[in-house]
């Protein structure tokens, strides 16, 4: 049993896709049953469907809390922006709202529903994903094997939070950081088994001293077609990522205040498309403040936008792997990172992409890239490192291994 705290379709997040792809690759080997939380009135209720006929041979098992949960939801949800908006300090609010654990309140029905479950469909494992659910963990039954997989450690994260924002409330933010690394750690410490989708992550853990069996299994996406590279020296930007995800906040913030400046000065005809859903309010703000930005919200095709353009991770928080950047790969898309943003992929830097941390030498590797001959060597490079070391079928024997072997105690 897969527990998660939404629906993984459609595939319009990385987190998504991730999840649905890995869920995907063991379907026939596994008895799956999946089961979430349902959202607010049920609005996916077309999408479950639709992922229903895609997976006749897998279990959905939606939850639908009360409507007295709802309620609930609503008057926190509404308590929650009345702060926001009377926070004077707006980085004080932003470092709050990432420091919390579980930004859902629960149902204690779900809880219920959650053993009953297993108890009727004989569950041997249970998987929870995202942190949402990693407190899940005390309510399943101790007979049960459980795994959890960390798709990004919470704690790094904050600890990046914390050094990108600069803040002067050290003492304060560091025992909240301190606090919930050490509440991250103890649930993790519950489970039987971690997966974690990168290497580097697998190591930060041990290094912390987790005793747990921890395993490293990639999330991957699927591309549609093999591709050729789209060389177009229209001098077009691309960036990926929602603006709900706050680590794609933060580095489009890095970006526009400390590279775009220095990028334009060298030529004035850059564009930026930035794809993903952010807020009017942003938006706004953004094309007031920067020249030649287009924001291009949600595309059904992102492959095909991303095409022909430059695409740049500079990513200053977050763990995992960016599910972006895998886009840029299998659409051979010559892209530029940061150092954290290439983080837990086997990619090198001036063999596969450019990877710069300081502002200056990030725009000027963007005017490098304009090359037609660093375009096609780089994206050839990167597109037979990600699929000999990333495959379906790597995937499939990762995972099936890992509950193999937590099966057999091994």
């Amino acid at each position: 049993m897969i527990i998660l705290p939404w629906l993984p379709f459609p595939l319009t997040t990385g987190g998504n896709q991730g999840t649905y792809n890995s869920i995907d690759a063991i379907r026939y080997d596994a008895n799956i049953f999946l089961l979430y939380h349902v959202d607010c009135k049920d609005k996916y209720k077309i999408h479950r469907e639709e992922l229903n006929k895609l997976w006749s041979n897998v279990t959905i098992i939606p939850f639908f809390p009360s409507k007295s949960f709802y309620l609930q939801s609503l008057m926190i949800a509404v308590w929650k922006k009345i702060q926001s908006i009377f926070q004077k300090n707006k980085i004080d609010s932003y470092i709050e709202s990432e420091f919390i654990m579980n930004p859902f309140p629960i149902d204690k029905a779900f809880f219920s529903f959650i053993q009953a479950s297993i108890h009727k469909h004989l569950i041997d494992i249970v998987q929870m994903e995202y942190i949402p659910t990693l407190s899940f963990v005390y309510a399943i039954p101790e007979k049960i094997k459980k795994i959890f997989v960390h798709h990004e450690l919470r704690f790094v994260r904050n600890k990046l939070v914390l050094d990108s924002c600069n803040t002067k409330a050290t003492e304060y933010y560091n025992y909240r950081y301190l606090a919930t690394k050490d509440e991250e750690l103890k649930q993790l410490s519950r489970y039987d088994s971690i997966i974690t989708v990168s290497e580097d992550d697998s190591l930060k853990l041990k290094n912390e001293g987790l005793t747990n069996k921890i395993f490293a299994s990639f999330s991957l996406i699927k591309s549609k077609e093999y591709a050729q590279l789209l060389y177009n020296s229209n001098m077009t930007l691309s960036f990926v990522g929602p603006e709900t995800h706050s680590p794609n906040k933060l580095g489009l913030d890095w970006f526009l205040e400390h590279c775009w400046v220095e990028l334009l000065k060298t030529n004035k005809c850059w564009h930026l498309n930035i794809i993903g859903i952010w807020s009017a309010v942003t938006i706004k703000k953004y094309m007031q403040k920067y020249p030649n930005i287009n924001f291009l919200g949600f595309v059904e095709d992102l492959q095909s936008t991303i095409r022909g353009t430059i695409m740049i991770v500079p990513l200053t928080v977050g763990s995992g792997i960016r599910m972006k950047i895998l886009e840029a790969v299998h659409g051979k898309v010559p892209f530029i990172s940061t150092s954290v943003g290439i983080e837990g992929l086997p990619l090198k830097n001036g063999f596969d992409c450019y990877i710069e941390d300081s502002p200056i030498l990030f725009a000027k590797k963007i005017n490098a890239l304009l090359d037609k001959s660093i375009q096609e060597t780089f994206t050839e490079n990167a597109f037979k490192t990600i699929t000999n070391s990333m495959s379906t079928e790597i995937l499939r024997k990762s995972r099936l291994d890992i509950y193999y072997k937590l099966l057999q105690n091994e």
